[in-house]
This record gives structure tokens, sequence and C-alpha cells, in this order.
């Protein structure tokens, strides 16, 4: 299970899993991003405080670019910095 975490425009931390994600889009407010999770039958829609492109990028990133990142920022927070 691959959940992400995002926060309702609240500021309230809401979590689901990538691959419920039916719709992306900026939200009519101009703030934040409009969510649409599946099931299809079933959808909930959501209001998040991330912006649009920042969610976009996340929730489309595949596991193996993410698991990339994660290791690349783990090895620079260890790495000493050259003068």
């Amino acid at each position: 299970m691959d959940l992400f975490e995002l926060h309702y425009i609240d500021g309230r931390p809401v979590m689901f899993e990538r691959n419920t994600v039916l719709l992306i889009e900026p939200h009519v407010s101009g703030s934040g991003t409009f969510l649409r999770l599946g099931p299809i039958e079933r959808p909930t829609e959501i209001h998040v405080r991330e912006e649009y492109d920042f969610v976009k990028t996340e929730v489309t990133m595949s596991a193996m670019d993410r698991g990339i990142r994660s290791f690349l920022e783990r090895r620079q927070a260890t790495e000493p910095e050259s003068a």
C-alpha cells in the first residue's frame, strides 16, 4: 500500500492511496487542488491546500522515482559539506 499524505484546506491531514486518484485539477477557488478519489462507483471529492503542480507531480511519480529521490535525499543528508 502506497499512502500519500496531504492536508485539507483547513490544515487537517488526509491520507489516501496514490492509485485511487481519479482526477487532479486546480481548485476553482484558486487555492489548492481538487481531487476525486476512487472507487469509481463511490468517488470522494476533496479540496487540499497543496498546490496543483506539487500534487500532480507527487501522485503521478512512479514508485521507482520516489525510491530514487528518497535515496538521494538520505545520501545528501549524510554527506559532509564541501568547502
